[in-house]
């Protein structure tokens, strides 16, 4: 019989970073993947269904004295964007969410669509924000479509009763080394890990394909985390400890349970009744904000050391319940 070769994070990053922007069929093909994984190494896994609608961007439009500029498309339907409405996706995307906006995330030197607005919206870089500002003319437009497309979720482990709940997502907004690719990998190592140490039947690993945008107002963002609290509340409620690994490997991991951190993070609709036992393991977030949502979330940020790390920090915090 062949030898299944020993599954590696950083191998699992790249293989869905190499997959692009995960949201819609490609979100498809990163669970495709996910299941093959732990097909190959013989650990059942079960496919939960279910549909969301996401934006598609059809055209994204800015010039500036004549000139077309780069920018990404980040509102929820169509229209034209007053170039004056210039704002920092640093801040909640909460207090604009209705308002036709251009974002700029100071931190990256790439246009980063960091938030999304239920109105026209585009994201540009820091260095388009300076032309902008000195414009004679400028014009901004969105074409977007609402678009209905099938979903899941992926259970490995105790669906029934497990002690420790692990949730990972392994959509994306560009790349997403970071940004999820690299929680998904660690967890999807994790799991692996506790069934060659016999205590798989202890947890279970929740991988969502779609927490980054949905048309859910005015959080549009964990609709499938909030799909699973709908179907398995009890499960969730009767858990010893809630694990969420969202953006690690790119510095020193360490969970944190801020409650504000953990309401972005992990935005269910009762997120109050676990809160007290609910974890979130995760890197170095100014680090994060140089890529975020962006084409420089790429491999290229991840370090083998700083993986490493997360998976044991991980594995600790689970075998400390069992």
């Amino acid at each position: 019989m062949k030898k299944t070769k020993k599954f590696k994070s950083i191998d699992g990053i790249k293989a869905l970073t190499n997959l692009g922007t995960r949201q819609g069929v490609v979100a498809e093909r990163a669970k495709d993947y996910i299941c093959n994984v732990f097909k190959e190494y013989a650990v059942p896994i079960f496919v939960e269904k279910f549909d969301t609608n996401i934006p598609v961007v059809q055209k994204a439009t800015l010039i500036i004295d004549g000139i077309i500029e780069r920018c990404i498309g980040c509102g929820m339907t169509s229209g034209d964007i007053p170039v004056t409405n210039i704002a920092s996706s640093l801040f909640s995307s909460r207090f604009l969410i209705d308002t036709p906006v251009v974002y700029v995330n100071p931190k990256c030197l790439v246009s980063s669509p960091t938030n999304f607005s239920f109105a026209p919206a585009i994201a540009i870089s820091p260095k388009i924000v300076r032309k902008l500002l000195s414009a004679k003319k400028a014009t901004a437009s969105l074409q977007v479509i609402k678009q209905k497309t099938p979903a899941n979720f992926l259970l490995v482990g105790n669906i029934n009763n497990p002690k420790t709940i692990i949730f990972s997502h392994y959509d994306s907004l560009g790349p997403g080394a970071i940004d999820n690719a690299s929680g998904t990998s660690v967890a999807i190592d994790t799991a692996l890990r506790c069934f060659y140490e016999g205590i798989l039947e202890e947890t279970l690993f929740v991988f969502d394909g779609n927490e980054e945008i949905s048309y859910d107002y005015p959080t549009y963002w964990g609709h499938g985390y909030r799909v699973f609290e709908e179907r398995y509340q009890e499960v969730l409620i009767n858990a010893k400890q809630v694990l969420v690994i969202d953006c690690v490997g790119n510095g020193v991991n360490e969970f944190i349970q801020d409650e504000k951190i953990l309401k972005l993070a992990f935005p269910l609709k009762d997120i109050n009744k676990i809160k007290a036992k609910t974890f979130l393991l995760s890197g170095d977030f100014d680090d994060l904000m140089e890529v975020y949502h962006s084409e420089k979330d790429s491999l290229k940020r991840i370090s083998k050391k700083s993986l490493t790390q997360a998976e044991n920090v991980l594995f600790e915090q689970i075998i400390k319940i069992v």
